[in-house]
């Protein structure tokens, strides 16, 4: 992990979520990033799909938690 900018970007937040607007002033906000290509070479057209299964992992446990 690495930070990049000190406080909360609301605005780039909601920009990022296609003009969601409401984005701006959450109180928590969680953003899941995926590296393709690396994923692709590693498990083939196999990849986007354990992608898509780990994000809905994370949700999961959030929710639980």
């Amino acid at each position: 992990l690495e930070k990049l900018q000190e406080g909360f970007a609301g605005k780039k937040v909601a920009e990022a979520a296609l003009g969601q607007n409401f984005m701006a002033k959450a109180g928590v906000v969680f953003i899941w990033s995926a590296i393709l290509r690396r994923n692709f070479s590693k498990y083939g057209h196999r990849g986007l799909r354990y992608i898509m299964m780990d994000a809905g992992h994370v949700c999961q446990n959030l929710l639980l938690a």
